[in-house]
């Protein structure tokens, strides 16, 4: 029984040691998503603004002309 709980520790240790993952391609992965999540929340504002401006050269709002 001990003799397999060694082994089991051994191959775990070995997969460890052969699957590290590199910190500076996670935080690049990490980096990406975030930009990309963040054009892809920014897009229906930017569409919603661009409906809201009127077409004519001159625009008359409650605060200025």
């Amino acid at each position: 029984m001990i003799n397999l709980q060694r082994k089991s520790t051994k191959k775990k240790l070995n997969y460890l040691q052969t699957h590290k993952t590199d910190k500076g391609v996670f935080k690049k992965n990490i980096l990406g998503g975030s930009i990309v999540a963040t054009i892809i929340a920014a897009t229906p504002l930017m569409f919603n603004l661009y409906q809201g401006v009127p077409e004519t050269k001159v625009w008359d709002t409650f605060l200025f002309t």
